[in-house]
């Protein structure tokens, strides 16, 4: 080929990954909390690899903002979710304003109504915040020997399914015992652990247990993803 010659290029393939997460916005009772949401680590990463912005909103109750909401974790942090999931919030990411970004994201699905819309917004974040990835399915420890061989089962092919519909690549953890124990084990082991968090039904993660992810003496960020839709699924 000479110097100067004209070429053509094209593309065989295209493969478009999607992005559940548009923009955020810090919302608080305060405007100098919210102010400091807006410059939280984790929020602050995310919004500069996204090229997105991050709005600061004072709420007293008053619907979802534009965005994902970001809210402060500590003291009354459970009801003002709550809040803002009965009023439509599909989405929301809850963090102290200092919190360091996670190394380590565990991944917990209630229902399975619930779990593409989770994988999807947990590989987007994942895209711009590089951490290890645990999906945790969390059986009764009374599970019969035949079923748990099922729940491995299931649980491959739901890395299967995240990693060719949303390229998340994750590990997987099966666990029988209790949820809120394994749960527990699970984010104390790694320091500057998070939380991903998705469920249809809202009574399937009351207040109280709400409250001691988010108002513990040690609190980590938690992203929850209550995607709207179709009836939840129960007894999943």
């Amino acid at each position: 080929m000479k110097l100067g010659a004209r070429i053509a290029l094209g593309a065989r393939r295209i493969h478009v990954l999607p992005t559940p997460i548009s923009s955020f916005t810090a919302v608080a009772t305060e405007a100098s909390l919210a102010n400091a949401l807006r410059s939280a680590p984790i929020v602050a990463k995310l919004a500069e690899r996204m090229q997105t912005r991050i709005g600061v909103s004072v709420q007293h109750g008053e619907a979802p903002p534009p965005g994902m909401p970001v809210l402060a974790t500590g003291p009354g942090s459970a009801a003002m979710v709550e809040g803002h999931l009965s009023h439509g919030a599909d989405q929301l990411i809850c963090t102290a304003p200092t919190a360091p970004i996670p190394t380590h994201v565990v991944i917990l699905v209630l229902d399975s109504t619930a779990r593409d819309a989770t994988l999807a917004v947990a590989a987007s974040f994942l895209r711009h915040i590089p951490a290890e990835a645990v999906y945790l399915s969390v059986h009764s420890a009374d599970t019969p020997e035949q079923a748990r061989g099922e729940c491995l089962r299931e649980l491959l092919d739901v890395r299967t399914a995240a990693l060719s519909r949303h390229g998340l690549d994750m590990r997987t953890e099966t666990r029988f015992g209790g949820l809120d124990a394994e749960l527990a084990r699970e984010l104390s082991a790694h320091e500057r652990s998070m939380l991903v968090l998705g469920f249809s039904d809202l009574a399937r993660f009351d207040g109280s247990r709400l409250a001691a992810l988010l108002e513990s003496d040690a609190p980590r960020p938690v992203l929850i993803v209550r995607p709207t839709g179709p009836e939840p699924e129960r007894g999943s």
